[in-house]
């Protein structure tokens, strides 16, 4: 047995591999296009995988209702607080923002009180991490944009802009941490769903997965530092 989790990300990643090989295949090619008198005029082929569509039989073997009850109990105020404050830390240290220690605390309660606001207010958005995580990190840019411009260190829009994804970004990983689903135990393998007792429940998934790509992007900074950021393509 294998957590479905686990064979749905190695389905991925064969899929990411076999597109990185497709592209070092079409560089070869290229370099033999353009070495030769005739195919040099004609366009270099490269494979794309727009769409692929798998069919997953398994069997789930067991399942932790424990632990699904426990997936579906809203997240408390103290529990959202904590991973806010430790999303906020975590990427004023990686930017090397400097900030007092007053300020620090000024925001860090207005985070209390925004999220006390966000659970008498919107208490269905409580487990839901990208709503939660999208309405708090635009809070802390823009108190975080208010003491900065006290501070005489205005940021640029676009150190803003970073700062607040890089805040959404740990804070939809963190609050996802908090509650997260128990793992399926199933079988794919062909041998053993053939044997599979009646205990077993038998399943299917289908499986659309449509290829996204990202580039480098490269830009200097107001301060002349030149930076490089993946974005979608």
């Amino acid at each position: 047995m294998v957590n479905l989790n686990e064979v749905i990300a190695t389905i991925l990643s064969d899929l990411a591999l076999a597109r990185v090989q497709a592209d070092i295949e079409s560089i070869k090619i290229a370099e033999t296009y353009a070495n030769d008198p005739l195919l040099k005029n004609l366009s270099i082929p490269r494979m794309r995988l727009r769409s692929v569509s798998i069919s997953l039989p398994v069997a789930i073997d067991k399942v932790d209702e424990r632990k699904i009850a426990e997936s579906k109990k809203p997240i408390s105020r103290n529990e959202l607080l904590q991973v806010t404050q430790n999303s906020f830390e975590n990427t004023i240290s990686k930017r090397k923002l400097s900030m007092s220690r007053n300020d620090s605390d000024k925001i860090k309660k207005s985070l209390g009180r925004k999220i006390i606001l966000v659970e008498k207010e919107l208490p269905w958005i409580m487990n839901d991490a990208v709503t939660l995580s999208n309405v708090i990190s635009n809070e802390v840019g823009n108190k975080l944009e208010d003491v900065r411009v006290a501070e005489g260190k205005k940021l640029t829009s676009v150190e803003l802009r970073e700062t607040i994804d890089e805040i959404k970004l740990d804070l939809k990983r963190g609050i996802s941490n908090l509650r997260r689903p128990p793992n399926l135990e199933v079988s794919v393998n062909t041998g053993e769903l053939k044997n599979m007792s009646p205990k077993e429940t038998l399943a299917g998934f289908n499986l659309t997965i449509d290829e996204d790509g990202m580039e480098w992007s490269t830009w200097e900074s107001n301060s002349g530092v030149v930076k490089k950021q993946l974005v979608p393509e």
